[in-house]
């Protein structure tokens, strides 16, 4: 379920004219990573455990974000072919 939730997201942001035209895909992917990279710098300074809930929704984000940037290196690579 929440790779089909991951998937839809990033197809909606990848398609979706209205990001195309006003936000570049490099910031909207970093948007999409830094939640994790927030809870895992907050778990080793603050020895917080996180719990299942916030690693889905950090983990789903990350993956739309790595989803994003993958596509957008093969995009760039299939213009150089």
């Amino acid at each position: 379920m929440v790779v089909l939730f991951s998937i839809m997201v990033t197809l909606l942001i990848t398609y979706s004219k209205i990001f195309i035209m006003k936000i570049p895909f490099a910031i909207i992917a970093l948007l999409l990573i830094v939640p994790m990279i927030v809870d895992g710098v907050a778990q080793y300074l603050l020895h917080k455990e996180s719990n299942n809930s916030r690693r889905i929704i950090t983990g789903s984000l990350f993956g739309c974000g790595i989803a994003i940037l993958a596509y957008q290196c093969m995009e760039l690579l299939r213009s150089y072919i």
